[in-house]
């Protein structure tokens, strides 16, 4: 009885280097490797998915995440790799919009958020377009949108309530 050659080579050929070196047997190895390329590449994309949900359950682990994307974006703006960039966008965007952040939430923070959002949209805009320059300034600004949040958050930070012995009055003290 004669096999379709395709995943069970027939008994005909009587060695493994024969089948390997036949077209069957390339075949069947093209295709082994294939079903590998996309088990891994399945496994990574679900792992990173997996890091920004785990990611939203701390502003630690979700800010650690924000640093390690926006360290990649300067890397895929330096090779130039538009779709990676767009791509790593779209993570920057889902971890900027959770819900670890909802305790930080003051009027300044809204206005660095927003900021923040729109310069990650007008990069991912501007990488589908292909257009290095404004990926360029739009990631220079969007640096600079993370560096004034956090130097404001140092600042509030910054200031502590000294709580009053009995019938002093409420104040303010710096701690720095």
């Amino acid at each position: 009885m004669r096999s379709c050659g395709v995943l069970f080579p027939s008994r005909e050929m009587d060695s493994p280097m024969k089948v390997l070196g036949s077209s069957t047997g390339m075949k069947w190895v093209s295709g082994l490797v294939a079903c590998a390329v996309v088990v891994t590449l399945t496994s990574l994309i679900a792992a990173r998915d997996t890091d920004v949900v785990q990611a939203q359950q701390t502003r630690p682990s979700a800010m650690a995440l924000k640093l390690s994307l926006t360290q990649e974006l300067l890397e895929k703006i330096t090779m130039e790799q538009f779709s990676s960039i767009e791509e790593t966008s779209n993570q920057l965007l889902k971890v900027s919009a959770n819900a670890a952040w909802a305790q930080s939430r003051t009027e300044e923070y809204d206005l660095f958020a927003s900021d923040f959002i729109r310069r990650v949209e007008q990069m991912r805009e501007a990488a589908r377009d292909g257009n290095l320059a404004s990926v360029t300034l739009n990631y220079t600004s969007l640096i600079q949108t993370c560096v004034e949040c956090h130097d404001a958050v140092r600042r509030r930070a910054a200031i502590a309530y000294v709580v009053p012995e009995s019938g002093e009055e409420l104040r303010l003290r710096a701690i720095r």
